[in-house]
């Protein structure tokens, strides 16, 4: 899943990029922009979910350390 979230953090940077350049143009055209500005929004949104299941997957697959014994439940 790494290298799927690289995979969009570089789309992010080229949209970016592209952005850019219709903005430096001397008649940018908006709907382009529009929408480059919307896929944009779409990636930030796509790579945030990501991460976050990254950050969940990586907490709970992580290995307990030996010594610490599992929490004991007594029935009340």
């Amino acid at each position: 899943m790494d290298s799927f979230l690289k995979a969009l953090t570089v789309r992010h940077r080229l949209l970016n990029d592209e952005i850019e350049k219709e903005q430096a143009r001397p008649r940018p055209s908006q709907e382009r922009l529009l929408a480059l500005k919307i896929r944009r929004l779409q990636l930030r949104d796509q790579i945030e979910c990501v991460q976050k299941d990254l950050a969940e997957t990586r907490r709970v697959s992580a290995p307990r350390r030996q010594g610490s014994p599992l929490p004991r439940f007594s029935p009340a």
